[in-house]
């Protein structure tokens, strides 16, 4: 980042990972890329990963060796970990497939027990033998774009209307891009135009692919060239919608603000001081948004957005970069603390504005004070 807050990415390293998604081999590859262009790991603020439990793991294990490093107690480079190489294993949940093998505990002097005492010895105040309770270095943040489609999920999953909807959308998609001459058929219709895919790794795609649908004219012309290839016969298995346009335009409308967060924190620029105000809004709309297909489905989002997120909005790093935005400074904080006057019990909670100023004065106060960078505030804040 420049002295005009401008953020310019470069890619220090892009090599081969033949070993097992473990988290210890992770955080080795990861190591040795940082030793072999002498980065010492006392210099890393924060690093922004999905939330795979193996790059979860990794970077817990990286903030230990890194805060270690910067105590003085060595490890200012890789430590001498062992690869393992066993059969992988793979988990049943998508937030959990990461490729991972099967770690016996024996197997590494690093088991998860060791590494979640260090991470509370080293961030917690009040454990035994903490020196401030600030871990400022190493600290893993989670992709909040990744975080909200897995809060999506969470809260579409298996709400009768809503899978009917997007199986059926799905069905007639399937039919278009599978069928060649059914394809050009509705090109002939709309001028060019298709349906869009809906893909797994490609956020959004399920809103932008019902949104196209949704479009009135591009509905007819997929209902015209449907009755014509049911009329037709043959072995295609042609869909049929039970659903209404307007049922797909309603959910769309619904799930618009989750597109819109998302799109906000994907961004090209600085987008940590807009997490906190995009997700209460998010949660806003929400709160005011009646659907009718489903009464349940907004109190579902809403109760995911919480879940997931509830523990995040309350971290120093995306606190204190919301108060140093000029954009939103104190705005996004309630004036006194709300719990039971009013607000829902679905409502993601920040802390107060009093709060919020209290952690930017300790953080002014912290960067003054400490040796281990020279502007230690915008390091953790601003190098992210």
């Amino acid at each position: 980042m420049d002295a005009k807050f401008t953020v310019h990415v470069k890619t220090v390293a892009f090599c081969h990972f033949g070993e097992c998604h473990t988290g210890i081999n992770i955080t080795t590859a990861f190591e040795e890329v940082l030793a072999e262009y002498n980065i010492q790991l006392p210099t890393f603020g924060c690093q922004v990963t999905d939330n795979a439990s193996n790059m979860v793991k990794a970077f817990k294990l990286f903030s230990v060796h890194a805060q270690l490093a910067g105590d003085g107690q060595g490890l200012t480079s890789r430590p001498n970990s062992r690869v393992l190489n066993v059969d992988e294993h793979h988990e049943g949940d998508d937030e959990n497939v990461d490729g991972s093998c099967l770690l016996d505990v024996e197997d590494s002097e690093y088991s998860d027990e060791v590494v979640e005492w260090l991470s509370t010895v080293l961030t917690d105040p009040c454990a035994e033998n903490s020196d401030d309770g600030i871990i400022d270095v190493g600290v893993r943040l989670p992709c909040i774009a990744h975080t909200l489609q897995l809060a999506l999920k969470d809260g579409i999953n298996d709400v009768p209307n809503v899978d009917k909807i997007l199986k059926e959308s799905n069905a007639a998609v399937v039919l278009f891009h599978r069928s060649l001459y059914w394809a050009n058929e509705l090109k002939k219709l709309t001028g060019g135009r298709t349906l869009l895919s809906a893909v797994v790794t490609r956020w959004n795609s399920n809103i932008t692919m019902l949104r196209r649908l949704a479009q009135e004219d591009m509905w007819k012309c997929v209902s015209e060239v449907l009755a014509n290839a049911r009329a037709a016969g043959g072995s295609v298995n042609v869909p049929r919608f039970t659903v209404s346009r307007q049922q797909i335009a309603d959910l769309v409308s619904l799930l618009a603000p989750f597109e819109e967060a998302t799109d906000t924190s994907q961004g090209d620029g600085i987008t940590i001081s807009s997490e906190i105000p995009a997700l209460l809004g998010t949660d806003n709309i929400l709160s005011s948004t009646h659907y009718e297909q489903s009464e349940t489905l907004t109190s579902r989002l809403r109760q995911a957005l919480r879940d997931r997120f509830q523990d995040i909005i309350a971290k120093d790093e995306y606190v204190l970069a919301t108060v140093l935005d000029s954009r939103y400074k104190l705005i996004p904080f309630v004036d006194t603390d709300t719990t039971g006057h009013g607000r829902s019990d679905l409502a993601l909670k920040v802390c107060t504005k009093r709060e919020a100023s209290r952690r930017l004065s300790t953080a002014v106060e912290q960067s003054k004070r400490t040796t281990r960078s020279e502007i230690k505030l915008y390091k953790v804040l601003l190098q992210i």
